[in-house]
């Protein structure tokens, strides 16, 4: 689900609260790449993954596209993310209300961080993104392994 918004990337960390009402701020620059209606869905690690729809309709395309009938676990799999998946628009303010399942799966209770990776947002309570975030520098300079390992997968298979 690595798909991009035109030619924008999302930086930074941004830190808000959720208010009573399960509404949220995103900044002002994620919500001109995003558009009108952003797509939120359950992450990796208890975070909630927020796409551009054109960049999430590509990424589910992808992953889901050749799903045959009789794979059970995958068609699990496309049944869950769709059931998650939804579409919010800002109401007058600005903010966007998430519903309470991708508030219990992220386990925001008062602090957020809204985090720009690269081709999508994601959205974190304050204290699992400080669990994430938390590395040895040894561990960050593995990160850059990982990406020359996977840009090499890539580059031998011509995407």
């Amino acid at each position: 689900m690595g798909e991009k918004s035109g030619n924008k990337k999302f930086f930074g960390e941004h830190r808000y609260q959720i208010d009573e009402k399960q509404r949220i701020r995103l900044p002002s620059k994620f919500k001109e790449l995003l558009g009108e209606e952003p797509v939120f869905i359950c992450g990796p690690g208890k975070c909630i993954l927020v796409y551009h729809p054109d960049a999430a309709d590509k990424a589910f395309d992808e992953m889901f596209g050749s799903v045959k009938l009789a794979n059970d676990k995958k068609n699990t799999a496309m049944r869950k993310f769709g059931s998650l998946a939804t579409e919010i628009a800002e109401d007058k303010q600005g903010r966007f209300v998430l519903p309470g399942a991708l508030v219990k799966h992220a386990e925001i209770k008062r602090n957020l961080v809204v985090v720009g990776a690269i081709y999508r947002a994601e959205i974190w309570s304050e204290e699992n993104w400080e669990k994430e975030s938390d590395m040895s520098p040894e561990a960050f300079d593995g990160l850059f392994d990982a990406l020359d390992e996977h840009n090499e997968k890539r580059i031998a298979n011509n995407e």
